[in-house]
């Protein structure tokens, strides 16, 4: 069974990095639209079949389903980037819960992880909550709030030591930094006529962080930038599938 659900994953995945491609292409938008929270759901699956201990398995079960209500969140109807983010913060802390029952045995790889958490912060971080505090200041606190709260979901992570974990949480932090840089660095006015205004090569967005990499695919851009909506799922799928395998 776990083998057919990595299998359906694989396939459900395939299909909204294909939404995610730069261009307009017909049945796109309905496409993406089913295969994101399938492609959740069947991995939350895959972690509530895992055989693993009931207080491990519900912690992933719970913080896995706080992704998904993320994911809707970040589509339409709904299409809110504080809904979204609401709901992934949650799931991470809900992470390291789950993290803490593993047992945090690897000083080492916590040292590791937070030294490159710190690298993050500085390097992606800081941009990120420069613009938008320029261009959504309301929005200012909750992202700084949510880039503590992942960093600190990676380094308890790593402080595992297990494979799967490790991997998964680098990844999610990797995930959100490529979001989060899409949705306020390059949109960011006052990088107009800088090297990163130039990378997007016309790939323009809405100012309004409504419309996330998560959220529908959008726009012709032939960029760099135009396939960040296509990087922020893979890494994201590979993400969520990692930790449900950390089980």
């Amino acid at each position: 069974m776990r083998t057919a659900l990595l299998i359906l994953i694989v396939a459900t995945a395939l299909a909204n990095w294909w939404t995610r491609l730069p261009g307009d292409r017909r049945g796109a938008t309905r496409v993406g639209s089913i295969s994101k929270p399938l492609t959740t759901t069947l991995v939350i699956v895959v972690a509530a079949t895992s055989g693993a201990p009931s207080a491990q398995v519900a912690l992933a079960v719970i913080a896995l389903t706080l992704c998904l209500a993320g994911d809707v969140a970040l589509m339409e109807p709904i299409d809110s980037f504080v809904l979204g983010l609401a709901a992934f913060l949650c799931g991470h802390l809900v992470f390291i819960a789950l993290f803490v029952r593993f047992g945090l045995a690897h000083g080492g790889l916590a040292v590791a992880a937070a030294v490159g958490a710190l690298a993050v912060a500085a390097v992606v971080g800081r941009p990120i909550l420069f613009a938008a505090r320029r261009s959504q200041p309301s929005l200012t606190a909750p992202v700084a709030v949510y880039l503590v709260a992942i960093l600190a979901m990676a380094v308890v992570g790593w402080s595992t030591g297990r494979g799967w974990v490790i991997a998964g949480s680098a990844a999610f932090v990797v995930s959100d930094a490529l979001l989060g840089w899409e949705t306020f660095v390059i949109t960011d006015p006052a990088r107009a006529g800088t090297p990163t205004a130039a990378w997007t090569d016309g790939h323009d967005r809405d100012s309004a962080p409504a419309g996330a990499a998560h959220a529908e695919p959008r726009g012709d851009g032939v960029g760099p930038a135009a396939l960040l909506p296509l990087a922020v799922m893979v890494t994201y799928h590979l993400a969520i599938v990692s930790l449900a395998l950390g089980l």
